[in-house]
This record gives structure tokens, sequence and C-alpha cells, in this order.
């Protein structure tokens, strides 16, 4: 998938998985009612992006002032900081997931 256009969806969140579709060269979020971008979407190679219109995203103001390629960079920036922390707690990993622990029985 190369171009995304989402716009006037309504749309309240996105997906983290979007930031898989790393042939996406156009994304168009604009006039819906996101809050959060996920910082992923800021390490896609992007040409074109367009989140115009979503009166609530949460980013510094200083970022959103700057507009579209500010709030770019600022996910970039977001997004290499969790690769950083993930890689980094990935080497403390015990082996196991929290999910696959067996149930405390009741005696």
């Amino acid at each position: 998938l190369k171009e995304l256009h989402a716009d006037h969806n309504a749309l309240i969140m996105l997906t983290e998985k979007l930031s898989d579709l790393v042939e996406l060269r156009v994304l168009n979020l604009s006039y819906n009612d996101l809050s959060f971008i996920p910082f992923g979407v800021g390490l896609l190679p992007l040409e074109s992006f367009d989140v115009s219109g979503n009166e609530h995203i949460r980013v510094p103001l200083m970022v959103a002032e700057g507009g579209t390629i500010a709030i770019m960079s600022y996910l970039q920036t977001l997004g290499q900081q969790h690769q950083i922390v993930d890689a980094h707690l990935e080497k403390y990993s015990f082996g196991f997931d929290i999910f696959d622990l067996p149930d405390d029985e009741e005696e």
C-alpha cells in the first residue's frame, strides 16, 4: 500500500500497526477526531502527511504550531527513542511472556 486516504472518517484512534505499512508514501488523516498519532508513523518514508483538522491531537504546542513537518519530525524522534528503549529492554528479557505465567491456584 503506497497511499492511504482516511480523511473525513470520524476516526478517533489509529492502530500502532500502521507503522507496518513500510511502503506507504501518502497518508491523509485530515478532518477526523484523532487525539493521538502513533509515533511509528514518524518512521515511515512518507512524502505527504496530512493531519489538519484534527482538533484534539496531543503534541506540544510548539510542535503543533510548526505544522505537518514539525509533527513528522516529532513523531520520528519519538519513534527512534521507542526503538532504543525496546532494544534495551530486550536485553533484560527473561525468556517468557508475562501472559504465559500460570495462575495461582487456591489451596
